[in-house]
């Protein structure tokens, strides 16, 4: 992007509003999944092992979790929050409905767009940043048990990763799993009769599957 678009582009960006609860599973995504009368989710809780009720501008939000504090003044704190929010989840979602609903006329920038939110949304979740500090983590303590000075700083300390370590991750990690997801075979599927889809809080998530061995 050149220097006077990208002037352009953080003017406004400024001239938005500036929310302070930010999604990281998509507003708009969630309201796949709620019910056509009412409009609400039926969540399910692991840790508290409990079903409610919300509307989708309810759940898998986080106070500020885009939000970037140590950004220059000239750069807008919360220009992935408004990125997301109106250029990547917009497109790539669109462009998930055209492939569900009239795939003959889907074209390559339709594909950039869903391999693009995809990728994204795998790594942007609390999930994954949570598994990225805890692989730094182990991976600095491990070096600093090497030697008798890591060993002794060790014993009395531990090691902390500041939040802003997951927009690192993020920004290295950008589009690393494209190439392996335009390589799969996508299906697209229907649910049956009288059946709903459900969805997590990190609905993009790697698997594999076992094939059992018939001897």
């Amino acid at each position: 992007m050149d220097e006077p678009n990208r002037s352009r582009y953080l003017k406004s960006s400024k001239a938005m509003s500036n929310p302070k609860r930010h999604h990281f599973v998509p507003e708009s995504y969630l309201k796949g999944f709620v019910d056509d009368q009412t409009g609400f989710l039926c969540v399910y809780s692991k840790n508290g092992k409990i079903w409610r009720r919300q509307k989708p501008k309810q759940v898998m939000v986080r106070n500020k979790y885009y939000h970037q504090d140590w950004a220059p003044e000239s750069v807008d704190k919360n220009i992935l929050e408004k990125t997301l929010g109106s250029d990547t989840e917009p497109k790539g979602l669109a462009s998930l409905r055209k492939l569900v609903e009239s795939p003959d006329t889907l074209c390559d920038d339709d594909v950039a767009r869903i391999l693009t939110y995809l990728d994204l949304q795998r790594m942007r979740v609390p999930r994954q940043a949570d598994k990225a500090k805890h692989i730094a983590k182990a991976a600095i303590s491990h070096e600093l048990r090497k030697t008798s000075i890591g060993r002794d700083v060790l014993r009395n300390n531990e090691v902390g990763i500041k939040d802003n370590f997951r927009f690192h991750v993020i920004r290295q990690l950008a589009g690393a799993s494209i190439p392996y997801l335009s390589r799969m075979v996508w299906h697209v599927v229907e649910a049956g009769c009288g059946l709903s889809f459900v969805s997590s809080d990190s609905p993009v998530s790697n698997g594999v599957r076992l094939h059992s061995q018939i001897s």
